[in-house]
């Protein structure tokens, strides 16, 4: 397994109304990075990741092709350590390059599910804090695993 992959962008925290420092967010893929020891990016910072990267990293939602994808991934605010969830978007620009476009906080819902190609696989027990129709219907919006 590589190591994280961290992605630098202010957040705003929905608990405590904390808009991060860029540096400051705790947002990070395990397992995206393919080199030793973490790294980070800032918008706009392009990266190397390969195919085997992304499965390490997440459970992919959806196909994707070419052009843009979206990730929902855990985020932890640094101020009252919730934990959140951000959507970010990646430009894949040819081979195992990406560019990191952008990161916003989001709700975990079936709706942010929806619109994303891949989820965290740190999602652990993250859902105890929902209802159990919120979960039955994120389940519901997640493919089967092979």
């Amino acid at each position: 397994m590589s190591d994280a992959l961290w992605f630098f962008a202010k957040l705003e925290c929905a608990a405590c109304g904390c808009v991060t420092a860029e540096d400051a967010a705790r947002l990070y893929s395990d397992g995206l990075n393919p080199g030793f020891g973490d790294e980070a990016r800032r918008i706009g910072e392009s990266f190397n990741a390969g195919e085997e990267n992304f499965r390490d990293a997440y459970v992919a939602l959806r196909p994707w092709t070419e052009g843009r994808i979206r990730i929902v991934e855990r985020w932890e605010c640094p101020r009252c350590a919730r934990i959140g969830w951000a959507k970010i978007e990646l430009a894949h620009e040819g081979h195992t390059w990406y560019r990191f476009l952008s990161a916003e906080a989001v709700d975990l819902t079936p709706e942010t599910l929806a619109d994303a190609h891949f989820l965290s696989r740190r999602l652990d027990f993250d859902v105890l804090d929902l209802s159990p129709d919120a979960i039955a219907a994120l389940k519901a919006s997640i493919p089967p695993m092979d």
